[in-house]
């Protein structure tokens, strides 16, 4: 009797335990879209700034938005003077970051998808973020939603 106690004693420890490990597993995910991060700071809306001839940012806000979602979505629309959209202007993407890139896949509109492409290291400062690829290309868009 004491021996088949002790066994089920066992068994709910043993159970106890893998629940508890499992609860306080680690994550991989570095606060990326998709993997349930609320705190992404790319979510929100952001105004891409024109370039220069050199490829700098100039100074003079385009008439682009991109629209970061809590769900690993994201949308670039072409606006109008008023900031309203243009219809049938707007693309679609699915969006992640992993180790200070963003990763960026159209969504087509028959829901297929392309390749991840790797859109460059990205840096927020501030209302402005800045993504700066290899060949030292860099997009800067201000956050305005």
């Amino acid at each position: 009797m004491k021996k088949n106690i002790f066994n089920w004693m066992t068994i709910v420890v043993m159970a106890f335990m893998c629940v508890g490990f499992a609860a306080c597993g680690g994550s991989d995910d570095d606060g990326s879209a998709g993997g349930g991060s609320s705190n992404n700071s790319l979510v929100g809306t952001w105004r891409k700034y024109g370039s220069s001839t050199d490829g700098t940012p100039s100074g003079e806000l385009e008439y682009v938005l991109w629209v970061f979602n809590a769900d690993g979505t994201m949308y670039e629309h072409d606006i109008d003077e008023n900031l309203n959209i243009k219809a049938g202007h707007t693309e679609r993407f699915n969006y992640r970051t992993e180790n200070g890139h963003l990763y960026t896949q159209e969504v087509e509109d028959d829901g297929s998808v392309d390749k991840w492409k790797d859109e460059g290291a990205y840096v927020i400062s501030g209302d402005i973020l800045e993504i700066t690829k290899d060949s030292g290309k860099v997009r800067r868009l201000k956050k305005i939603g």
